[in-house]
Parts: C-alpha cells; structure tokens; sequence
C-alpha cells in the first residue's frame, strides 16, 4: 500500500522527535495533536488543500526551468521547448489523477498519524529511560569526559 512507507518514516520521526526530547513531546499537547489528526472535518479540509495545492502544481509552466537545466547540462540549445508546458504533461497523463487520489488518501493518513501520535503519548515514559540511558553511554563517549552539548561543564553556572 502507497501510504505505508510514508507511515513508517512519520513514526520513526515522532520516535526520534520525542526520544530527543520526551518531555518537549508531552508538554506540546500529543492529545491536540491526537484530536486534530483525527478530526473528520480536518482531515477533509487538508485533503481539499493538498488537492488544490498539487493542482495548482500540475499547472506550472516549466519550459523556462527545462531550458535552463537543459543549459546548466549542456544539452545542445536547438530543442524546442513548446511554451506552456506544464508539469502535468511531463508527469504524464495519470498525475492528472494525483490531486483527487491525494483528496481521498489524506484522511487515512491523517487517522494513522493520529493513532501514531496515541502510541508515542503512550511511550514517552519509556522514551524518557532510554533517553537518560542514552545520555549515560554517550557521556563518557564525548570529547571532554562526561559534558553533553548543550549542557555546560561540571563546576559552571547555569541561569535557573
């Protein structure tokens, strides 16, 4: 299925976003996040962007930046770029599809990150001991003993 490889990386970026900082991820509502991407409403309004965006898209005059790749290549300068080529008809005839496949695609994607976005609420309290075990290892890893970055040497002054 087309949307499972995007689901994957959005899971491993919410994995990597609240490893790198648990609390950051509960304290920025994860339950907004949950109710927005599960919204019917949203996802619809979402859906109907990403559609008028990728058609909009599809209707891009690109012969000006076809001619310049072509230039920066060293492609011979004799081809005939016909104006008003459109992104469209160098994508071929099923991206006329896309903004109408997107429309109907977005809300499944939008309920699966929503679900996603449940999982790492869920998690955090795990994130948060990997992440100390983490800063652990990587201490005494670190040129200049066991100083994180970010955090400063033993011994010195912080503002809080």
């Amino acid at each position: 299925m087309i949307l499972r490889t995007p689901a994957l990386l959005g899971l491993a970026g919410l994995a990597s976003l609240a490893a790198a900082s648990p609390a950051m991820a509960r304290d920025a509502g994860m339950d907004r996040a949950v109710g927005v991407l599960s919204d019917p409403a949203m996802q619809e309004r979402v859906g109907d962007m990403l559609a008028a965006l990728t058609g909009a898209m599809l209707e891009l005059d690109v012969a000006p930046l076809a001619k310049a790749i072509d230039q920066a290549q060293g492609k011979p300068a004799s081809r005939n770029y016909r104006k008003g080529m459109k992104l469209g008809d160098l994508a071929g005839k099923d991206a006329r599809r896309a903004p109408e496949q997107l429309r109907k695609a977005v809300p499944q994607a939008m309920g699966q990150a929503a679900v996603m976005a449940g999982a790492m609420e869920a998690m955090l309290p795990q994130l948060e001991a990997m992440a100390e075990k983490m800063k652990g290892a990587m201490g005494g890893a670190l040129p200049g003993g066991d100083v994180v970055p970010g955090e400063p040497p033993a011994g010195e002054a912080t503002e809080e």
